[in-house]
């Protein structure tokens, strides 16, 4: 009885699975992505690059259907990464282009204008209330009404304050409110901020004893 070669089948089957992957690596291709507009400064790009998921995700390794799907989220990520900003009614014109196994995603940004703050709602409460130390940074607050609403500017803002609090020894002091109000319809924003710093706390009589050591030791 004469064996068998396994060979050419095991060959076939090489062949046959070879031609079954082959396919899934080529489909994963890398997407460039262009984010452009005439207001677009770089810091309003840069942030929107770092949280466009279709920019995060784009490691070579991408499929044409998850491009399409993070393609299609793009406009909503962008409308969210100009928010901090003051920008609330961006339009996005996007356009998907193949060309082989070239993608390119392109966004055409026009930011549109900014939200304005029609309100500060500054209150300072607790021992701090009498403090001049608050009462100059309460009259010189980084956030006035008629500015364009700017996140981190309020964020800075609230620092101002904590900070404050802890180098003049307010060691309870807290935010009884915060919060940026968007009205979409008005287009303007209020800022209400109650901060309550609490009872000041001070270091009372400080003593020092120096025992004089016995020079014969």
């Amino acid at each position: 009885m004469k064996a068998k070669s396994l060979a050419p089948r095991a060959l076939a089957l090489g062949a046959g699975l070879a031609l079954l992957t082959t396919p899934l690596h080529a489909d994963k291709v890398k997407v460039e992505v262009k984010v452009n507009g005439d207001n677009l400064r770089r810091e309003l790009k840069n942030n929107v690059l770092s949280l466009l998921s279709l920019e995060k995700e784009n490691n070579g390794k991408l499929t044409p259907e998850r491009i399409r799907r993070l393609y299609a989220q793009a406009p909503d990520e962008i409308g969210e990464a100009l928010q901090p900003f003051g920008y609330y009614k961006p339009q996005v014109r996007p356009e998907l282009r193949q060309e082989g196994t070239t993608w390119t995603a392109s966004f055409d940004v026009d930011a549109g204008p900014q939200v304005k703050i029609a309100r500060v709602d500054l209150r300072i409460t607790g021992a701090g209330a009498d403090d001049p130390a608050f009462q100059g940074l309460a009259s010189n607050f980084p956030v006035k009404p008629g500015d364009v609403l700017n996140h981190p500017k309020y964020e800075g803002g609230k620092k101002l304050l904590t900070d404050l609090a802890a180098s003049e020894g307010y060691l309870d002091a807290a935010f009884q409110e915060n919060q940026v109000q968007v009205d979409l319809d008005r287009y303007q924003a209020d800022v209400i901020l109650h901060y309550d710093t609490g009872p000041r706390y001070l270091f009372g009589p400080v003593y020092f004893r120096q025992d004089v050591l016995n020079g014969s030791l």
